[in-house]
């Protein structure tokens, strides 16, 4: 089993500043977005389960409510009692029912969000220290779909981060291309182009997730 070291760390570094590079030649106009995107994987390896979880959970609400904000309507104000905590969108779980619902995600997507829910709970709730190693977690884990490398030693924390940081970047790139979509006046996106650009990055994700260290 592959273990954390520092050959692993600069190993995986490296794959970063490349998925970095292929992304943005696939599309120049979102490098700001790619390079956070390539960094988000690094920052939920140097948290704790805990904080991995909660933090993966974070970049994941934040993204789905992009995602909704681009395909519903309505004035700031609307938005911000729409997705205040006590609005009808202010919660995880409501995001992900409706982003299903309105068709922005698969449901392979859907089911996977339900269960890293259910993750944030545990650790979130629990008084007690928990990790991902521990049964209801690792249970959990088993069942997620969007496990693109399927290595048979991966660990449930390993397979944790690969699933959120592929939804993560797929969700983020189909939010950030609709954008841009509407906001080239001089050279709009044709429909096939949109997808052509999308398959290539998801790709290119694919490709590089399956060389990952941990």
């Amino acid at each position: 089993m592959n273990k954390v070291t520092p050959e692993s760390i600069l190993k995986a570094k490296l794959l970063i500043e490349v998925l970095s590079e292929k992304l943005i030649d696939v599309e120049p106009d979102l490098e700001p977005f790619l390079y956070n995107t390539a960094r988000v994987r690094e920052q939920l390896i140097n948290e704790s389960d805990r904080g991995c979880v909660i933090l993966a959970v974070s970049f994941l609400e934040t993204i789905l409510t992009d995602l909704l904000k681009g395909k519903l309507i309505g004035s700031k104000k609307h938005f911000k009692n729409l997705f205040d905590f006590s609005g009808p969108l202010g919660t995880f779980s409501s995001k992900i029912k409706m982003s299903y619902s309105i068709g922005l995600i698969s449901e392979s997507e859907k089911t996977d969000l339900e269960n890293i829910r259910s993750l944030r709970n545990i650790f979130a709730h629990s008084p007690n220290p928990t990790t991902l190693d521990d049964n209801e977690p690792k249970k959990i884990i088993e069942e997620l779909k969007l496990d693109i490398r399927k290595r048979e030693n991966d660990t449930p924390r390993r397979k944790f981060i690969s699933v959120t940081w592929y939804i993560i970047s797929v969700m983020g790139i189909t939010s950030k291309l609709e954008k841009l979509k509407y906001n080239r006046t001089d050279a709009p996106i044709d429909i096939n182009t949109e997808k052509e650009n999308r398959q290539a990055l998801i790709s290119e994700l694919k490709s590089v997730d399956k060389d990952f260290p941990f």
